[in-house]
């Protein structure tokens, strides 16, 4: 027979007919403590960063992640586009998509919480947020690269799926599915047969 989280056998499998308790739930750690231990289990901490309280590893106030002491990016974030050689030997080495005579140059700005990078068609309409396109569009990047967003603890990249992968600094494998990396200064996104993204995070006050 079924147990509920409190310990009693149930004929029913979905909720405990003793208690009601959902069938399969995690029991409260602090059930059965005493007033006191309850209540200082659920009450908030103060934000180191700016006193208000919290009750997860991030500040709603600030962005302070509490966890790792550190405090919340403010300030904008930019990614500044440049061709890399040792990226284009990796994944071409010869051939096509040929290695840019012309290193290009743009900045983009991370803006909102979601933004997304990837191959536009000169003057179609997209989806994409971050938009590479003309003399900057890599062939080798996929329409929907990757995608970045930002919380408490700053901003973080992962990969949608894209053909190529998106690879992060000297990494032998490209980012696993479902995996975020975070952000942080001077980090390479490298995407497609040769883009590289540089990040560059404001200074810490």
């Amino acid at each position: 027979m079924p147990t509920c989280p409190a310990g009693h056998e149930s004929a029913t499998d979905d909720y405990c007919d003793s208690c009601g308790a959902p069938i399969g739930a995690t029991a409260d750690p602090t059930e059965g403590a005493p007033p006191a231990k309850q209540a200082a289990a659920a009450a908030p901490v103060p934000c180191p960063g700016c006193g208000d309280p919290v009750e997860s590893r991030y500040c709603e106030s600030c962005g302070y992640d509490v966890e790792a002491g550190t405090p919340a990016v403010v300030g904008t974030v930019t990614l500044t586009l440049s061709a890399d050689r040792g990226h284009w030997d990796r994944m071409v080495g010869s051939g096509e998509p040929a290695y840019p005579t012309v290193s290009p140059t743009l900045t983009f700005e991370l803006t909102g919480d979601v933004a997304t990078l990837g191959r536009t068609k000169p003057g179609a309409t997209s989806d994409v947020t971050l938009a590479l396109t003309g003399s900057v569009a890599d062939a080798a990047v996929s329409h929907h690269q990757c995608e970045f967003r930002r919380d408490g603890a700053g901003w973080s990249v992962r990969d949608l799926d894209s053909a190529n992968g998106t690879w992060i600094n000297a990494a032998d494998a490209p980012l696993a599915a479902g995996v975020s990396h975070q952000l942080v200064d001077g980090d390479r996104i490298l995407v497609g047969a040769w883009t590289c993204l540089t990040v560059h995070l404001p200074p810490t006050p």
